[in-house]
């Protein structure tokens, strides 16, 4: 699960402002836990590693090296109602490639309101809530699509998340947090790049953590341009 935290009357990162659920990488120790610096690499759709099927997420925001939020994986670009809906069903379980999944509904909104800088902590949780998961859980796909997606299209659409966001104090001071970064975990080098038709290889173990944890990295989160086009850099750890 993710649990994003805003600033309070003293500037400390303490006030919550949502969780959401997520899935994680079956492998831990392919993304060890730290504390990350969102990146500004971000994309409207993204090609993911598959063994042998195509793979694209939408709302992809890059946390360290190839790995990602982003949401539930698509077979077809820019097609919403080509869904894998035996992977949405997954989400609160490690079955990831590294990246960190999540609802449409979920991916847009970190897509929006976390800018480059944004402290990322990925911590292996001690236990696992199994009433709480199943809180976040969305409603089930259907026809394809991701119930929580806003798309006007979206024949099924089923808001998840409807309760204002706590909005960080824009007077207090930030709190002087003294950071310790963990290191970058270094980008996979590849020889060619994926086409929109053919996905590279997805290695059999991959990690992330059980639980994470995102905070804006200033008192406000503005939401940052998309690009318009597809990256043509290798995929990520989908």
């Amino acid at each position: 699960m993710i649990t994003v935290f805003t600033t309070n009357e003293e500037g400390k990162y303490e006030k919550l402002v949502r969780q959401m659920i997520c899935s994680t990488g079956e492998n831990r120790k392919k993304f060890p836990d730290g504390l990350y610096k969102l990146k500004d690499r971000k994309f409207k759709w993204r090609n993911m590693l598959s063994h042998s099927e195509p793979m694209w997420a939408q709302y992809a925001c890059t946390i360290t090296g190839d790995f990602m939020f982003h949401s539930v994986p698509y077979r077809e670009q820019g097609n919403k109602s080509s869904l894998y809906e035996w992977r949405y069903k997954e989400l609160g379980t490690e079955c990831t490639g590294g990246c960190i999944r999540l609802t449409v509904e979920g991916a847009k909104w970190i897509y929006d309101n976390c800018p480059p800088g944004t402290p990322v902590r990925i911590l292996t949780g001690d236990t696992y809530d199994k009433d709480l998961i199943e809180s976040l859980r969305p409603p089930a796909p259907k026809n394809g699509w991701d119930p929580t997606d806003p798309d006007p299209d979206n024949p099924n659409y089923q808001p998840l998340i409807t309760t204002p966001d706590p909005q960080p104090d824009p007077y207090a001071p930030l709190y002087d947090y003294d950071w310790e970064w963990a290191p970058e975990v270094p980008k996979v080098t590849r020889t060619t790049a994926p086409t929109e038709t053919t996905a590279a290889p997805e290695e059999n173990t991959t990690a992330a953590p059980a639980e994470t944890t995102a905070a804006p990295a200033e008192t406000t989160a503005a939401p940052t341009a998309a690009p318009t086009a597809a990256p043509a850099d290798p995929p990520a750890e989908g």
